[in-house]
């Protein structure tokens, strides 16, 4: 290739241990590319650049940062400002299980997705050290005893299961800027005050679900949604099978609000709530079951 000056100029992009391209490095000639390649090939592989990565992360002695503290994942992440955590979730719903006016259960199969951030966890991506790396992962677990980095204590308010049991454990994926993605798959069982049941068998029918802090209030976190805070899909099993109603993915809606309790008046409790509806599709068979028969039966 010709640079701006019309010299001959030498692309190469460093390639991993696993294989994944590093930084494009444009050289004006091979003996710049030559000491390039002597670089690569003295680092140690990837793995165990990742190793050492994790092992410094925990200890508190990752190259260039400021801490120099263990990492403790009982405590919640500052800024540098010694701002709380923006935590946001996502919920992409994967499949309508059941509704049931009945006993007031609904039960969704979702992707339960949270986003923050942790500076703890940040680190260098081009220093030789942690050459390469742009992200890794990291054990999360809700139970402190078994988790390896900080996690929301996230739970659903209004629930038939709790989270920690119908969420499959999964590692969190942490990017070098100290950014944490932690996405579980699972059910949603919820307890739900259904309302529209009046305009049976016509009925539209919502149900609200109320997600919060519980141990921990919004002095240590500050919980929003994600944009967008809600997806539907995945993979072609995503479809909903037939039953009597389904999600009308339109009628969703989000809100925050703010509570406060008689145990601690002074302490904000942030919660994010969903608001699904369901229509039934079913009418037809009330109708011709129902419906019709009595129509016919008041003029006979």
């Amino acid at each position: 290739a010709k640079g701006d000056d019309g010299r001959n100029m030498v692309s190469l992009y460093l390639i991993d241990d696993d294989g994944e391209s590093s930084n494009k490095i444009n050289k004006d000639d091979e003996t710049s590319v030559m000491a390039a390649r002597q670089v690569q090939n003295k680092l140690p592989p990837y793995w165990a650049r990742e190793g050492t990565l994790h092992q410094d992360i925990l200890a508190g002695t990752v190259e260039g940062s400021d801490y120099g503290i263990e990492y403790n994942a009982r405590n919640p992440p500052r800024s540098d400002d010694d701002e709380k955590p923006a935590v946001k979730l996502g919920l992409n719903i994967f499949k309508m299980k059941e509704v049931n006016i009945a006993t007031s259960q609904m039960a969704l199969n979702v992707w339960l997705r949270l986003t923050w951030k942790d500076p703890r966890l940040a680190w260098n991506s081009t220093s030789e050290k942690y050459f390469g790396i742009h992200q890794t992962t990291f054990n999360a677990e809700t139970d402190p005893e078994l988790t390896d980095i900080w996690v929301p204590d996230l739970e659903l308010v209004n629930q038939d299961v709790p989270l920690s049991q119908s969420l499959a454990p999964k590692q969190a994926v942490v990017y070098s800027d100290g950014t944490v993605f932690w996405s579980r798959v699972g059910m949603l069982n919820s307890i739900c005050a259904f309302s529209g049941l009046k305009q049976h068998p016509f009925d539209l029918n919502e149900c609200t679900v109320d997600f919060s802090g519980w141990a921990r209030s919004g002095f240590f976190a500050n919980y929003e949604f994600m944009d967008p805070p809600v997806s539907f899909g995945g993979t072609g099993t995503a479809r909903t099978t037939y039953q009597e109603y389904q999600l009308r993915q339109s009628g969703i809606r989000t809100s925050i609000q703010v509570y406060t309790y008689p145990c601690c008046p002074d302490e904000p409790w942030p919660t994010l709530t969903y608001t699904f509806l369901f229509e039934r599709v079913t009418t037809w068979l009330y109708m011709r079951t129902l419906v019709i028969p009595v129509v016919m039966l008041t003029f006979l």
